[in-house]
C-alpha cells in the first residue's frame, strides 16, 4: 500500500470511530444530529457526499501515481531502443589534469552510424573550441588546420552485438582571446560543450547535447 492510501485509511478509521463515540455516549442534541432520520442530519449528509469523497480519492490516488508510471514508460522505452538498436550514443567530456587534455568520448550504442559534426563550448563563456582531433591517430589530423573546414568525425553502427560497440576518442582543443589555452584542461573550472551529431540513416536525424567535463585525475 502506498502512503498516501495510507493517510486516507487511517483518517477514515478515526472519522468513523468519533462518530460511532458521539452516536453511542454523546448527549441527545449531538445524537439527533448524527442520526435523527431527518434530511438534516449528519448520516444524511455523510451519505449524499460519499460519492464525491469516493471520486475525489480516486482522483488523488491517480495523481499520486502518474510520475512513477511515467518514469515506467520511459524506462521500457529506453529499454526497447536499446534492443532493436535506436538507444542513444554515450558522449561523455573526460578532462585529465595531468595529461592537459579534455577529450570526448563517444561509445555509439545505435545500430546506426553517428558523425560528430560540430563541437562548441557553453561555458565557461570566454572559452572557444578552436580544434577537434582524433585522440587515437595523431596523423588524422582536422581538417580544419588545412582547408579551415570542420570535420565531421564518424562512429560505426553497433551491428554484432556479440562484441563491444564502436568508440572513439576526440580531443578537444580550447582557445582564449584568439590563441591556444590549456587552462580548461588543467584549472577546476567547470567547461561544458554542445555537441552537434546526426544518426545516420534513410533519413539523417540531427542531434544535439550538452555534457560537461568530468575529472578523471585527481588533484
Amino acid at each position: 500500500m502506498r502512503k498516501g492510501e495510507t493517510y486516507f485509511g487511517w483518517i477514515a478509521a478515526i472519522t468513523y470511530v468519533l462518530a460511532c463515540g458521539v452516536a453511542i455516549y454523546g448527549p441527545s442534541e449531538t445524537k439527533a444530529l448524527l442520526c435523527d432520520k431527518s434530511s438534516n442530519c449528519l448520516a444524511t449528509w455523510v451519505g449524499a457526499l460519499s460519492g464525491w469523497v469516493a471520486a475525489v480519492g480516486a482522483l488523488c490516488a491517480a495523481l499520486w501515481t502518474i510520475g512513477p508510471l511515467r518514469e515506467q514508460v520511459r524506462e521500457a522505452r529506453r529499454q526497447s531502443d536499446f534492443l532493436v538498436g535506436d538507444a542513444e550514443p554515450e558522449i561523455v567530456l573526460i578532462r585529465n589534469r595531468e595529461e592537459k587534455t579534455v577529450k570526448l568520448r563517444i561509445t555509439n550504442w545505435n545500430r546506426h552510424t553517428v558523425m560528430i559534426d560540430s563541437v562548441s563550448c557553453v561555458s565557461p563563456s570566454s572559452y572557444q573550441v578552436s580544434n577537434v582531433l582524433d585522440a587515437e591517430d595523431e596523423r588524422l589530423e582536422s581538417r580544419l588546420s588545412r582547408t579551415g573546414q570542420r570535420y565531421a568525425y564518424r562512429v560505426d553502427g553497433w551491428f554484432d552485438r556479440s562484441k563491444a560497440p564502436e568508440r572513439r576518442s576526440l580531443v578537444v582543443v580550447f582557445s582564449r582571446d584568439g590563441q591556444i589555452d590549456t587552462t580548461a584542461a588543467t584549472n577546476r573550472v567547470g567547461v561544458s560543450v554542445a555537441v552537434s551529431y546526426r544518426v545516420v540513416g534513410q533519413h539523417h536525424e540531427r542531434r544535439q547535447v550538452v555534457v560537461s567535463a568530468l575529472d578523471l585525475s585527481p588533484g
